[in-house]
């Protein structure tokens, strides 16, 4: 008895050409969806009306280039920005030269909780929260769920902001002028919003995977840092953005840095010179004027701390166990000091305290001397993420206190110079940003299931 056996033919891949358009329809049909469910009157009569139609405006809509002029949202309706609106009143670890230190806070170490947003972040990705934004106009603070909130000091929502397709949220610290909050996503859009009303300035989109650094302000200008990553190559890369904060316009995309960057810039003004960390364990010097490198050295891990300028010197912690220091103009590392384990955390500058203080993972917190770079003192904060960074703000009395985690879901009031602790509050989730003071109080986002606090003065307290 005999059977007839049937051969398969093995299935072949498409033709190149056969995958290249496969991806151009694929982008069509992204074009088409998601860039209106990102802004939805965009694509509304007002909102086509606010896009150039001739090539030479085209080309400078938003600062994009000609082909993606039609991706920026400029808000057709809002009126001009003023000087006096584009005023910094915010940045991420303080106003120039970002140090740490809270200049509008003094916060006495015995406090309580004056008001509490419950579940703010809900856990959908392990990077570090966003910290509050805080100026006079209130608190302005995004959360891994995707909504950017702005709140009146005394709790209650003023706006909020959705972002659309961004899956893991927003993990940016905003900066603020007196007019505008602005702040990135991990969508990969930079966003400028109203702070009064919570309308859209204006928002450019195709930057990237994901904007997770917080927002820098230099004079009229944004810069950030922007994440790539190539899905053929498998390999992620990134590069830092310099935007007018007036309307957009986007003056240079820098040089490849080479990997991601989690790193908020540094500035140093005197050299011209933007200093940010990637993940190629490299430091990297980005000329201010044109985006373009200057130098790169090694640093022996990756660094994700936001690099500290003090001097002629740029002080950065690294997932190799160290804090270095290295030389603004060359990039030679000048001094280096082993710890105890992997640091995201971004220095604490007291500079007439002559402290630098930083945490470390697994959980530990130093205090180390700017002038010798010896380790002064040191505390075990326990098991925990110590991914957060500490804050320098002082009492009414006028003593510099260093707000940081001490403890498993702890803050702790630290004196710099010997890291006595003064006080301790219990909180209700991982403190994985930073502390923010403004008056007499602080502000806490806790990574999930935590809140944002609003933590004031006992009674008899001044």
């Amino acid at each position: 008895m005999s059977e007839s056996k049937s051969k398969s033919r093995p299935l072949a891949w498409p033709s190149p050409t056969v995958r290249a358009r496969l991806l151009l329809g694929f982008g069509f049909v992204y074009l088409a969806l998601a860039i209106p469910a990102q802004n939805p009157d965009l694509l509304s009569g007002q909102g086509l009306r606010a896009i150039p139609t001739d090539a030479e405006s085209a080309a400078l809509f938003a600062g994009l280039t000609q082909q993606f002029a039609s991706l920026a949202h400029v808000h057709p309706d809002l009126k001009d920005p003023t000087d006096k609106d584009l005023q910094p009143s915010y940045e991420y670890r303080g106003l120039t030269p970002h140090f740490g230190l809270e200049s509008q806070a003094r916060v006495p170490v015995n406090l309580k909780t004056q008001w509490e947003f419950p579940n703010f972040n809900i856990g959908i990705h392990s990077a570090s929260k966003a910290s509050a934004a805080v100026d006079e106009s209130g608190v302005y603070v995004g959360s891994d769920g995707g909504w950017f909130y702005a709140f009146e000091h005394d709790g209650r929502v003023r706006w909020r902001f959705h972002v659309g397709d961004a899956r893991f949220g927003i993990h940016s610290t905003a900066a603020l002028d007196q007019r505008f909050v602005y702040f990135g996503t991990y969508a990969g859009i930079i966003y400028a919003v109203e702070k009064s009303t919570g309308q859209l300035r204006w928002s450019i989109g195709d930057l990237g995977v994901t904007v997770g650094a917080s927002i820098r302000i230099v004079g009229d200008d944004l810069v950030a840092a922007v994440e790539t990553y190539d899905l053929l190559a498998q390999k992620g890369d990134g590069y830092l953005i310099r935007i007018r904060r007036r309307d957009g316009h986007v003056h240079w995309k820098s040089d490849w840095l080479g990997e991601q960057a989690h790193s908020t810039p540094a500035y140093a003004e005197s050299a011209g010179l933007f200093i940010v960390g990637a993940n190629n364990s490299r430091l990297i010097a980005i000329r201010a004027h044109n985006g373009q490198t200057a130098w790169s050295v090694p640093a022996g891990g990756q660094i994700k701390s936001s690099p500290v300028i003090h001097n002629q010197e740029v002080l950065t912690t690294t997932w190799g166990n160290e804090l270095l220091g290295v030389e603004i103009q060359s990039g030679k590392i000048l001094r280096s000091l082993r710890l105890r384990g992997l640091s995201q955390s971004t220095p604490l500058v007291f500079p007439e305290l002559d402290r630098v203080i930083f945490l470390s993972n697994p959980g530990f917190i130093y205090g180390v001397s700017l002038k010798t770079f010896k380790l002064v003192w040191e505390r075990e904060i326990g098991a925990v993420r110590a991914l957060g960074s500490a804050t320098g703000i002082q009492t009414p009395a006028g003593e510099w206190v260093a707000w940081a985690l001490c403890r498993p879901e702890k803050l702790c009031a630290l004196r710099p110079q010997d890291g006595r602790v003064l006080s301790e509050f219990p909180l209700n989730g991982n403190l994985t940003g930073v502390p923010v003071g403004f008056e007499n109080s602080l502000y806490i986002a806790l990574d999930a299931p935590g809140s944002l606090l609003k933590l004031a003065p006992q009674s008899g307290n001044k």
